[in-house]
């Protein structure tokens, strides 16, 4: 009888440690997990950034439409000029925004590789997760690239039309 208490406290001394270990597995995934979601709200409230940006490109450019149509030609030349110098400072902030995108993309990339370094069971949750985010984070980069492109292709249209317009000027003052 002495025996079976010893061999049944020892059983229970070793499903506690077990049981120790796996809580403190567990409190790191947890910990892990919480890092990730801080990064992706980090990449979230930079994006909204980058999105109020764009918005703010496309008011200008109506802009820069609506004064086109109200002035003459000395004035539309003096306007292209500026025009160009404005599309110059807009393409430098899409850049600009493309590399915070790309910096946010590394330094998440590289918190979630520590994360993974951190955890081995918690390993193939997180290599699941860091490809989650890679794919949505590529997807990210893709559209603020593409946006770029268009806010780049409509700028040039933009100038072939005043090229344009100051062409039929000069022929209907002819």
């Amino acid at each position: 009888m002495p025996n079976d208490n010893v061999e049944a406290f020892l059983r229970a001394e070793s499903e506690a440690h077990q049981l120790l270990d796996e809580l403190t597995k567990l409190r790191s995934e947890t910990e892990s997990y919480a890092a990730a979601q801080a990064a992706l709200g980090e990449a979230a409230e930079h994006v909204g950034d980058l999105s109020g940006v764009l918005a703010d490109l496309a008011r200008r450019l109506g802009e820069v439409v609506q004064t086109l149509r109200s002035i003459g030609t000395p004035e539309l030349l003096r306007a292209q000029e500026a025009t160009t110098a404005m599309v110059a400072a807009m393409g430098s902030s899409v850049a600009a925004a493309a590399d915070t995108v790309r910096a946010l993309h590394d330094n998440l990339n590289a918190k979630m590789e520590q994360q993974a370094a951190d955890s081995k069971a918690a390993y193939a949750d997180l290599n699941a997760q860091i490809g989650r985010e890679r794919s949505e984070t590529h997807e990210v980069r893709a559209e603020v690239v593409r946006l770029g492109r268009l806010v780049l292709w409509a700028t040039g249209a933009l100038l072939a039309a005043t090229g344009v317009v100051i062409a039929i000027l000069l022929l209907v003052r002819r």
